[in-house]
């Protein structure tokens, strides 16, 4: 139980260090007053910070919930999920101000393709911004200055799609094989040396799988890296 409890507390800390590094950029933004055409005329940085802010009391919460309550499992990165139908493409787009804004402080540029009209899926928005913050991590700290990030969503058949891609230095298949390992070999520092604890694709998949989905990745060396999330569609009650 201890053991698990640790695995626990560092996938927590590792998700709450993305928190904290997207108020990081935020403020720095903010504070430099940076070329607005550079990250969007439109940001409001101090409800994005109070947001961010958000994320970590709740991120806090439910740890303290888990441990509290005892139940701590090695194979469960979060607490239990709370799911509902929501429209992907309205959630999506209240998170590119963030998302492009995080980019713009490492000088990247980042892209948002997403259809009109709605894309229903079951998500938790707390537990599904841990997949997107990670996802960006992992883009961002891989992807050199003046590199592209896009983030991409589409209905396939009786399935949603998201796709989070980068013109990173990519991976090798070597790499790509133990990519979603806890603690995996595939782990390396970034190209501005981040740090990599080998957890964060490891969250994204179990958090994935607990939203009833899958994730895959197609990458080459010096060609970028492309996550797909593929999630269960839902009809419209209309």
């Amino acid at each position: 139980m201890k053991k698990n409890q640790n695995i626990r507390k560092h996938q927590y800390m590792h998700d709450l260090r993305n928190v904290i590094g997207s108020i990081l950029s935020l403020s720095d933004l903010y504070s430099q007053e940076v070329d607005r055409q550079a990250v969007g005329l439109s940001i409001d940085y101090p409800n994005l910070i109070r947001s961010q802010c958000q994320q970590a009391r709740e991120l806090m919460d439910c740890f303290c919930e888990e441990q509290q309550s005892n139940e701590v499992s090695q194979f469960s990165p979060t607490a239990k999920l709370q799911l509902r139908p929501r429209n992907l493409v309205a959630y999506l787009s209240k998170k590119t101000a963030l998302l492009r804004a995080t980019t713009a402080r490492h000088k990247l540029y980042f892209s948002s393709v997403l259809p009109n009209g709605s894309l229903l899926v079951n998500i938790d928005p707390v537990q599904f911004d841990r997949i997107l913050l990670n996802l960006l991590s992992n883009a961002v700290k891989f992807t050199p200055e003046g590199g592209k990030i896009e983030l991409l969503a589409e209905r396939q058949n009786d399935q949603i799609s998201v796709r989070m891609s980068d013109t990173g230095v990519g991976m090798n298949a070597a790499m790509l094989r133990h990519l979603f390992l806890r603690y995996t070999k595939a782990a390396r520092s970034g190209l501005r040396n981040e740090p990599s604890q080998g957890l964060g694709l490891y969250i994204v998949r179990q958090l994935v799988a607990q939203h009833g989905g899958t994730i895959s990745v197609a990458s080459q060396p010096n060609q970028g890296s492309c996550f797909e999330i593929l999630l269960p569609a839902l009809e419209s009650q209309n």
